[in-house]
């Protein structure tokens, strides 16, 4: 017979299945998660929508320089590069304090009309930033007095015609022939001064040859040169009669500030097309 084997020890019944206990998982501590941000681009620069060549015919050269120059004071900062000008008559209100004023703005505005004339030169197609004023003298005294210079040196004819005849010479064929003179003279010793860097170089020994190599085409940009003057003469004068005083004074400043950025321009632009004509560099 078989006989039935009993268990030594009570029979203990398996533990029922338990659920499955769900761990998160962390991440490591070496490990850091951090989402990645795309970096933006910078936006391409938009060309300037005129392109002066300076290879190009003189007459379609001038109609491109005088559409570039209308353009090329906002090309950069936009209308903000006004505010700057809006300073000066708030500025000149201040007793003492004004003059002192004026005279740092005029020394500033003398060395970006030199440093607009020297990038346009170079082709730059942007407004240039404001110049650095680390040395006073140097910076803002040194450039007014260039400018002042060159303003009398282009006048002298006129100054000394005045002094023989015993009254200012403006009126006439011959004021008007001397007023040509001064306009042909002045952009062309600005240009002196700027690739030379010597004020000796705005003397007529060096500026006359330099505009006769350039004739008869340089008269174009000086006729432009006068018309932009004329033009800021005539807004001036209408903003006084139908404006208050100094409401006109302010459209006054922003005028003639557009108007010497325009200048600076057609000035570099005109060295840079006659440039193998003056033989400066």
């Amino acid at each position: 017979m078989s006989e039935s084997i009993e268990p030594s020890s009570a029979y203990i019944p398996p533990p029922p299945s338990l659920p499955v206990v769900q761990v998160p998982t962390l991440p490591l501590p070496q490990q850091v998660i951090v989402e990645s941000t795309k970096l933006k681009a910078p936006e391409p620069e938009l060309a300037p929508e005129i392109e002066v060549n300076p290879n190009t015919a003189t007459n379609e050269w001038i109609i491109a320089v005088v559409k570039d120059a209308f353009q090329y004071p906002r090309r950069t900062h936009g209308w903000s590069i006004l505010i700057p000008a809006m300073a000066m008559p708030i500025v000149a209100l201040v007793p003492i304090l004004g003059g002192v004023a004026i005279l740092i703005i005029a020394g500033y505005l003398a060395a970006y009309y030199l440093h607009i004339i020297g990038t346009s030169t170079n082709g730059d197609e942007k407004l240039p930033d404001w110049p650095s004023m680390t040395n006073f003298a140097e910076d803002i005294l040194w450039p007014l007095f260039q400018v002042l210079a060159v303003s009398f040196i282009s006048v002298s004819p006129t100054i000394l015609y005045s002094l023989f005849q015993g009254e200012y010479a403006t009126d006439g064929i011959f004021g008007g022939l001397l007023y040509l003179m001064s306009a042909a003279y002045f952009p062309m010793a600005c240009i002196a001064v700027v690739m030379t860097d010597s004020l000796i170089s705005a003397l007529p020994h060096r500026v006359l040859p330099a505009i006769k190599r350039c004739l008869p085409e340089y008269w174009l940009p000086v006729i432009a040169l006068v018309c932009i003057k004329v033009a800021i003469v005539l807004i001036e004068g209408l903003s006084i009669l139908i404006l208050p005083s100094f409401l006109s004074s302010v459209v006054m400043a922003l005028i003639a500030f557009y108007g010497l950025i325009m200048q600076a321009r057609i000035t570099g632009l005109t060295c840079q097309h006659f440039r193998e004509r003056i033989q400066w560099g």
